[in-house]
């Protein structure tokens, strides 16, 4: 079934494949999913929700760190005008 602890692997698998293809937002619905499952089946403090739960931070880090370029970017571009 759809809740089924292999299927949180293949999801998080499918998440990863995505995330090395530079998909952010396929990988983080399908890292989501594979940590509903895994919450749901193992807990919290499981090793195999903490594995997902650290697939799901390295995208959110790589979105704040491209965020904060596209800022000091923008801040170089006004300067330069000025």
């Amino acid at each position: 079934g759809k809740n089924h602890i292999d299927c949180a692997t293949t999801l998080n698998e499918i998440g990863v494949c995505w995330m090395m293809l530079g998909e952010r937002y396929p990988a983080l619905t399908a890292f989501e999913e594979a940590l509903f499952i895994r919450q749901k089946k193992h807990g919290d403090g499981a090793m195999e929700v903490a594995e997902v739960t650290n697939n799901i931070w390295m995208i959110l880090h790589e979105e704040r760190k491209e965020m904060e370029s596209m800022m000091m970017e923008g801040d170089e571009e006004d300067e330069n005008e000025s």
